[in-house]
């Protein structure tokens, strides 16, 4: 099964397996709520208490869904779940989500975790991105401004995570028994950096885009070269879509471009078998794109620069042209073909985003 079946098959299991069992099984959209549990067969308890994580992803979920696929359902489910988290998650008074709820809303647990408060600004961020709502955005904004007060460590670095409601902070960091109590780990800081990327796609903050430059600044040859190839990957699949690309493809297959960060990064990616490969390793003999520095590969990647101002910089440096031209001449129609670009244009924030995840699971 190649990428583009992968894609259609996630597809289909979504929109009428998982998404049906959600909708008619865990929302209750008379009484504007969703179940806090089902049991074991899949009977939905009405009356269980309500989590902020759960509560979070159900709202980033059919965001999402809604964004993709533009059914009024999924639009629906996204609404009433928003509604819920700001009316009966929300702190009032000292801001940010609670940790649980009953399944009334009343709270029943208003710690806040940096875990769960992690997850509704992702979901609050998707939110806005699929419905336009600018409350939903200034929530974010504030639970970002929250945390950056008080649980980050500017001295050690990372964030502290957990904390009573009025953000002082609380000793027990765990999520739930048995796990050890430490004031710091790995799977709260990627959900926080996961939130921040996203937040970073709607809202150009200052501070936020300087916690994300700082990990691409640091990251190493191995993990540059990760992120290549996982990114070709995310990509490659939307390529395939257009028969027209798909001939291109076949038609370079074989072909070598060098992808160079100048004096610390070299990679070779090949178009073989209609995906590519990268791999680390220098070949000046071939034609190449290099950027001039960390910086200006994370303003490419981060900020959108016109690409054709950092090549009049020349901090985008292109080498071997006439190859390149050379092979772009028998494809110039379809290259030219304005309605081509606009369609890949408009994955753009799928993109943004993929690169915004690859970051997150490097741990950056």
């Amino acid at each position: 099964m190649d990428l583009v079946e992968w894609s259609r098959s996630f597809d289909v299991e979504f929109r009428q397996y998982i998404a049906p069992f959600w909708l008619n099984r865990v929302m209750d959209f008379e009484n504007h709520t969703f179940a806090g549990e089902v049991d074991p067969t899949g009977n939905p308890l009405r009356q269980a208490p309500k989590g902020g994580i759960l509560t979070a992803r159900i709202l980033w979920t059919f965001s999402h869904a809604w964004m993709l696929f533009h059914e009024d359902i999924y639009r629906k489910a996204a609404d009433e779940a928003f509604r819920f988290l700001i009316n009966y998650f929300w702190d009032p008074k000292y801001g940010g989500t609670y940790w649980l709820v009953d399944w009334q809303g009343l709270p029943l647990d208003t710690k806040k975790h940096l875990y769960s408060n992690a997850f509704s600004m992702y979901a609050l961020v998707e939110y806005h991105r699929a419905t336009g709502n600018p409350d939903a955005l200034e929530k974010a904004k504030e639970i970002f401004r929250l945390v950056e007060q008080f649980a980050h460590d500017v001295e050690h670095l990372g964030w502290l995570e957990s904390f009573e409601r009025d953000w002082s902070p609380l000793a027990d960091s765990r999520l739930a028994e048995g796990e050890h109590n430490a004031p710091k780990s790995m799977n709260t800081h990627l959900h926080w950096m996961e939130a921040m990327t996203n937040l970073l796609r709607v809202w150009r903050d200052p501070l936020l885009e300087e916690r994300i430059s700082d990990f691409i600044m640091d990251s190493s040859v191995q993990e540059m070269c990760s992120m290549s190839r996982q990114l070709f990957d995310f990509t490659t699949p939307l390529l395939l879509e257009d028969e027209r690309l798909r001939v291109i493809m076949r038609g370079l297959s074989g072909k070598r471009v060098a992808l160079n960060i100048e004096g610390e990064y070299y990679s070779v990616v090949t178009l073989s078998d209609m995906r590519f490969e990268v791999a680390l390793e220098r070949d000046d003999s071939i034609p190449s794109i290099s950027v001039a520095s960390r910086s200006d590969y994370r303003d490419a990647l981060l900020k959108k620069v016109d690409p054709m101002r950092l090549i009049l910089e020349r901090k985008i440096r292109v080498k071997g042209l006439v190859t390149l031209a050379r092979w772009a001449w028998p494809h110039r129609k379809v290259i030219r073909d304005r309605s081509l670009y606009q369609k890949y244009l408009g994955y753009q924030p799928e993109i943004e985003g993929k690169v915004a995840d690859i970051l997150t699971s490097l741990g950056y």
